[in-house]
C-alpha cells in the first residue's frame, strides 16, 4: 500500500513528541507545555489524510461522531462543499504499524494465540491526544495487547 508523507510540522512534532518525557511531575509549567504539545500533534493527525506516514505508522482510518455527522446531513446533501466543510476535521483516527484495519473491540481468539507473524502496532487518536495503543494480530487483526 502506498502511503503518503506527513507534512514537515507533522513528521518533526510527532518526533518530539514521541521522545521520553522526563520532566518532574510537579512541574506544572513543563506538564502543561506536553499537553499542549500533545493537543497539536493530535490535531495534525486528525487533519491528515488517510495513508499518511506518522512515526512508523499509517493513519488508517478517521472518523465523526454521530452529531457531527448530523451537523453535516444538516448542512447539505452528502458529498457537497457545504457536508465536507461542516463535517472538517476527523475526530477520531486509527494507525496501525501496516496500514491495514485495527479491531478495537474484540480479543484475538486465533490458535496458537496470536496467529502468525509478528503483531501490528496500532494506536488510536482524539483531539485530547492519543487514547488507545497496543497490538492487533496480523490475521484476524483483533487485539493481542492494549495500552
Amino acid at each position: 500500500m502506498e502511503t503518503l508523507a506527513p507534512s514537515t510540522g507533522l513528521a518533526s512534532l510527532h518526533a518530539a513528541w514521541a521522545a521520553p518525557f522526563l520532566a518532574d511531575p510537579r512541574d506544572e509549567a513543563a506538564n502543561a507545555a506536553r499537553t499542549a504539545q500533545t493537543r497539536e500533534v493530535a490535531r495534525m493527525i486528525l487533519a491528515a489524510p488517510l495513508r499518511t506516514e506518522v512515526g512508523g505508522l499509517v493513519v488508517f482510518t478517521g472518523g465523526w461522531s454521530k452529531e457531527r455527522a448530523d451537523q453535516a446531513r444538516a448542512a447539505g446533501e452528502a458529498g457537497s462543499p457545504a457536508w465536507f466543510a461542516a463535517l472538517g476535521d476527523h475526530e477520531h483516527a486509527t494507525l496501525t504499524g501496516d496500514g491495514h484495519a485495527a479491531d478495537r473491540w474484540h480479543w484475538c481468539e486465533c490458535e496458537p494465540f496470536p496467529a502468525g507473524g509478528t503483531w501490528v502496532m496500532y494506536q488510536h487518536w482524539s483531539e485530547r491526544g492519543m487514547e488507545r495503543h497496543g497490538f492487533v494480530c496480523p490475521d484476524c487483526r483483533r487485539l493481542t495487547q492494549t495500552g
